[in-house]
């Protein structure tokens, strides 16, 4: 536990100094009545649950794991987190359902994790220019046999290509420059 605490944390300063700034995903499975992708940015259902306004205050992006991106100007973090071009939207496009996102905006009473340990240390909301979102995955069609595995790989690939690109003004591309 220690030496991955140490590497994450030996990573995020090679990102920060190279590039100014980066993301951490924290990758985990759930086992959760809904199947759906949950995505966790440290806020709760409740903070979830307020309008747009609201939750693009400065208490909630401070509150954030994305408190980097969503502090920089012409951000707000309703966008970010449940807006055309946030995590979730683009996995519910591609590969499947998630909360947030602009179709499911909360979780309402339903079972939800919003960020842990990592997404703590690793995400901007203490300081710094590395955000950090939790994936949380439900098993059937994702997790449950292989070519589920290599189907929803990819799809990650380029919805990351897509956030990346939309988000943080990096061009993601595999080696030799093709899709």
């Amino acid at each position: 536990w220690w030496e991955f605490q140490v590497f994450a944390d030996e990573a995020g300063e090679l990102v920060a100094d190279a590039f100014g700034e980066g993301l951490t995903l924290d990758i985990h499975g759930h086992g959760h009545d809904i199947d759906r992708v949950e995505i966790g940015y440290l806020l709760s259902r409740d903070d979830l649950a307020l309008g747009d306004d609201a939750l693009s205050g400065t208490a909630y992006v401070n509150k954030s794991s994305i408190r980097a991106l969503a502090s920089r100007p012409g951000n707000d973090l309703a966008a970010l987190i449940r807006g055309p071009m946030a995590l979730g939207t683009l996995m519910e496009a591609r590969a499947a359902p998630a909360v947030p996102s602009l179709n499911q905006p909360n979780p309402g009473q339903d079972d939800y994790l919003t960020g842990g340990y990592n997404t703590v240390r690793h995400g901007s909301r203490n300081g710094g220019t590395i955000d950090a979102i939790q994936l949380e995955h439900h098993f059937p069609g994702l997790r449950d046999e292989a070519s589920n595995w290599e189907r929803f790989a990819q799809a990650l690939a380029e919805i990351l290509r897509d956030y990346f690109q939309a988000h943080y003004d990096v061009s993601l591309a595999p080696a030799g420059g093709g899709d």
